[in-house]
Order: C-alpha cells, then structure tokens, then sequence
C-alpha cells in the first residue's frame, strides 16, 4: 500500500494553521515517528508545527509545499520565524481556491514569499503581522496580488513605506496599517485605488498625508489615529465627496480644514484629543451629519448654527472645556442620544429637553460645577443618567420628566 502523509489526509476544505516555535503546544498534540512529518500532527481544524530554532528547516520547508495538493484550500495561517525556502514560497502561490493568508512573525525570509513568477491570482484577502525584520516590500508587490481587496498590515516595526505597485491593487477596498512606527511615506499615487472604501492609519510616523488621497473616488472610511505628526490635511480634502465616516483620534496636531463642511455625504465626525483650534464654521454644512463625537477638544462654545445639522441623530461632547449647553440644543429635534461627560466647567444645562421628541439616552455626567437639572424630559427617553456635584439619578425606566 502506498505510504500516505498526513497532506494526503487532510480535507480539501480544511484551514491550516502553522505555528512554529510553539513552546506550549496543544494537548493533543502527539508525534509519529512513522509519518513523514515526525513533528507535525495534524487535529480536526488545525494543523502544529513545533520546531526549533537549531532544526534543519528542510523537513518543514517539505510539508509546506506539500500544500500545493490541498486544491479548495480557501484560508490559510502561517507564523513562522525561520526560512522558509523558495519551494514552499511557490506551494503558496499555487494554492488556486486561496481566498484568505495571514503571515506572521516572518524574518528576512518574508520576501520570497512573493516570487515575481508566482502571483497570487485568486488572494482577497492579506493578513502581514509582527514581521519586525521586514524592511521593505519587493517592488512588484502590488502587481502580484491581481484579486486582492483587503490588506492588513500592523506591527511591522521596521517598514517604512509601500511601494508604488500598490496602486495596481485595482480591486483593493481596505488598506489598514497599524503599528508600524517607523512607517512614515504612503505611495504618491494612492489616489489611484479605485476601489478604496477604508483606510485606517494607526500609530504610524506620518507626518503628511499625500494629494493624491483626494482623488480616491469611493473612500468612505478613514481613521487617522495617532499619528501625531500629521498637522493639516491635504488642500483638496474636501473633494472626498465620498466620504461618510471621518474619525481623528489623539493626532494633537492637526488642524480640520476649513472646507470640512463641502463633505455633504459625511455621516459621522468624530474628533478625539485631535482639535488644537474651534471647529470651522463651515462644519455646520454637514447636513447629512447622524453622529458628532468631540472627546478632549478645544470646544468652549457650541456654535450657533449647530442648528443647521437637522439630520444629526448622536451628539457625544466629553473632556471639553465647555462653559455650557445652550438652549439651542433643543432645536435638534432628530437626536436620539445626547451624551456629555467629564466637562469640569459646564455649569448649566436647558431646562426644557421636552422638544427633543426622539430622545432616548440623556448622559450628563461628571460635570462637577453643573448645579441644575432639567425641569422637563421627553416621554421618549428610555435611559437617564444624570450626574451633579449634589446628586444623582440613573434610570433605564419610563422616561418620565423631573419636576
């Protein structure tokens, strides 16, 4: 009878998840010295590899391109900190059914895991994490990923750019990059992703972002957190027509533009420890603004024309120096959650919150010189938490108003 390995084994459709130099192994985890991989054993979903720093690599290096025979293979894991060899770079490649691969903890072996002969023609989905000794990309990165839509990449300490290929990513819908700290250049030619939804940018070194992200014509998403070298947006921000979701967290530096308010699809604006200056006059143009988050910002006053954002459903203000809530507030007559928090200086609220006929969630606390409570509460209010200097009151009950 033909001796069988344990590749010859696994179902088609199994995912495989390779993890190398693992100290603890499952306990499960048996060895066959009969098999071809003495160390490997493989469980119902998940496949161990336990080796050493010391072991010759090329028994592995042999099981994993192996994996070329797995033909439906859809997802594949691999950690790994030692050499992978070129013959099981290319299995990966011929993985015809891969949809989804995450890579991690690879060394200075990681770029042949993207030979030029072999691109990775069906690959949606890519996962490259904590590949410190990684420094750079191969050049055609970008060209060896043709059906590629979403790519992670977070904590990879010593990248610092992505090459120019990556603007041949025409399918890629999310780009995300994470604690890279020495990541400081995105390709000049980003605004040529067509398909670009999401971008998020967190904790990178960043000190600009380029003009070309303005031409990114169906971003709706982006994050911009830490990166606190950043201090102005590009001048033609405001053509992301697109854009729905803008969220700038603990990037002290940076200034909102003056146009933000030409962003007339933008559903939430969300600014934390990010505004050095007053919100432009022009936010208030936001008409199709649902949700407004302003968390450790420069606010002392709610500008008047607040009242112009008739479509905004949540409004959240914490850690802001904020003297008070105005009585205009009432005039937001779609809110459903108004939230104010830890604003040492807010001495007063209105006392009438009765014409907010949509409001379920009234938040008022930690604000240690507020002394007044409203006279009157919506009968729509599901959720009451208000606190002062002198009292309390926390209800999850009918609503009903305080007199």
């Amino acid at each position: 009878m033909e001796n069988r390995t344990y590749i010859d084994r696994l179902p088609d459709e199994l995912l495989i998840r390779i993890l190398w130099h693992s100290s603890n192994p499952p306990s499960s985890y048996k060895s066959d010295s009969d098999a071809l991989w003495s160390s490997l054993d493989l469980q119902p979903n998940y496949f161990y590899a336990n080796s050493s720093a010391e072991k010759d690599g090329s028994q592995e290096d042999k099981a994993l391109s192996s994996l070329v025979r797995l033909s439906s293979l859809t997802s594949l894991s691999v950690s790994s900190r030692t050499t992978v060899h070129g013959s099981a770079a290319f299995a990966f490649s011929q993985l015809a059914s891969l949809k989804s691969l995450e890579f991690g903890g690879f060394g200075p072996s990681f770029n042949i895991l993207f030979p030029s002969a072999a691109p990775y023609k069906s690959l949606e989905n890519l996962l490259i994490s904590y590949c410190d000794q990684l420094e750079r990309f191969p050049d055609d990165f970008g060209e060896l990923l043709p059906s590629l839509r979403n790519l992670t990449i977070r904590e990879c300490n010593n990248i610092t750019h992505l090459p120019g290929s990556l603007a041949s990513l025409s399918f890629l819908e999310s780009l995300k990059i994470s604690t890279c700290f020495l990541f400081e250049d995105l390709p000049g030619n980003l605004g040529q992703l067509p398909a670009l939804k999401t971008l998020i940018l967190d904790d990178l070194h960043l000190s600009n972002l380029p003009d070309s992200l303005c031409k990114l014509p169906s971003l709706k998403t982006l994050f911009l957190i830490h990166c606190c070298q950043i201090q102005q947006l590009p001048e033609a921000f405001s053509n992301l027509t697109s854009l729905e979701t803008l969220c700038v967290m603990h990037s002290t530096q940076l200034v909102v533009p003056e146009d933000i308010g030409e962003l007339t699809n933008l559903h939430t604006l969300a600014l934390n420890e990010s505004l050095v200056q007053p919100l432009p006059c022009s936010f208030t143009r936001l008409t199709s603004l649902t949700r407004l988050e302003l968390d450790d910002c420069w606010i002392e006053v709610l500008p008047a024309d607040i009242v112009k954002l008739t479509s905004l459903q949540e409004l959240y203000i914490h850690d802001c120096p904020i003297r008070e809530l105005p009585e205009l507030v009432t005039a937001l007559t779609s809110l459903e959650i108004l939230s104010v928090g830890s604003c040492s200086q807010l001495s007063s609220v209105p006392s009438r919150l009765d014409a907010l006929g949509r409001l379920k969630r009234l938040e008022v606390t930690k604000c240690g010189v507020l002394s007044n409570l409203p006279e009157s509460l919506p009968p729509s209010l599901e959720t009451l938490k208000f606190r002062t200097s002198s009292q309390f009151i926390s209800s999850d009950g009918t609503g009903a108003g305080i007199s």
